[in-house]
């Protein structure tokens, strides 16, 4: 295993496969060597960082999370998407979730546009600036998942960010392979072929891969398939065109994450835009208002 020193002297390991960064913490995110880290993230579309955000500020994002779930909306606002089923259904498949959370309490907001997010996500992308496209607060009980292969972009057709979106994943816990966290397929963001919409639902337990699998026939590729373990407070980012995916939550303990969708801040709405995210558009304009789009 081989490092390379930021010029602070912050370790990046480089594995045979993929690229993870130690840091201090997420202030010191500009002595890092930015042309060695976006290199990777071209390479790979992945890249991994230890120690990002500090055990206090995730427990109190946590705690914020937590009682979004339950049903406290402390700016007065449900999320946007809600899934939430019991345990005691035996046919669970879907494991409780909840998206847009940032608008249903203002310290999540706060956490989100006060925190380095979006500096890494837009070095890495080679925007000027960036926004929140939409968060997702993921509960994964013992026994639930898997999430099926997918990428990102292909459900971004609504907007005409350039490169579509960067996803940031927080581990708000520590997450063990046992516990079916992230997969990444290595450097699948640069086949050419793009994917499309699934054709197997999010939640497939019989095999959570094959649509990937079938991807790779008809492209004639084959990428590794990566998964790290996160401990408390690292962060991983992944370009939309990256597959990706998660196994069953195996372990006795409920996996709990907060995955962050970034689009460029000069972003502006597509024509082709979906009753959805319709709703959000103003009259008389393609510009992304700053309420339901936040700008960093």
């Amino acid at each position: 295993m081989s490092y390379v020193l930021a010029k602070d002297g912050h370790k990046i390991k480089m594995g045979q496969i993929l690229v993870q960064i130690e840091i201090k913490n997420e202030e010191e995110s500009d002595s890092l060597d930015w042309t060695f880290l976006k290199n990777s993230f071209n390479r790979d579309g992945v890249v991994l960082t230890r120690n990002f955000f500090l055990k206090e500020r995730i427990d109190s994002l946590k705690k914020s999370l937590i009682e979004v779930k339950s049903g406290k909306y402390k700016a007065g606002l449900l999320p946007d998407k809600i899934k939430y089923q019991d345990d005691k259904e035996k046919d669970c498949r879907v494991f409780h979730s909840a998206c847009n959370v940032w608008k249903s309490d203002s310290e999540i907001k706060n956490f989100l546009l006060h925190s380095r997010l979006g500096f890494f996500a837009s070095r890495l992308m080679g925007w000027d600036s960036c926004r929140i496209n939409q968060d997702t607060f993921f509960c994964v009980q013992p026994g639930l998942g898997p999430t099926t292969f997918h990428q990102d972009n292909p459900y971004q057709d609504w907007h005409d960010s350039s490169g579509g979106v960067i996803t940031a994943w927080i581990a708000l816990e520590e997450v063990t392979k046992e516990m079916g966290g992230l997969e990444f397929a290595v450097g699948s963001h640069r086949v050419s072929r793009k994917g499309e919409i699934l054709n197997e639902p999010f939640i497939n337990s019989d095999n959570y891969r094959i649509e990937f699998e079938n991807f790779e026939q008809t492209t004639n590729s084959s990428h590794q398939i990566v998964a790290p373990s996160f401990a408390i407070g690292d962060v991983s980012f992944h370009h939309g065109d990256l597959w990706h995916g998660s196994g069953v939550n195996n372990s006795k303990y409920t996996r709990m994450s907060f995955s962050i969708h970034l689009m460029e801040g000069s972003a502006k709405f597509n024509t082709n835009i979906s009753p959805y995210f319709s709703r959000f558009r103003k009259s008389n304009t393609d510009d992304l208002d700053n309420a339901f789009f936040p700008e960093f």
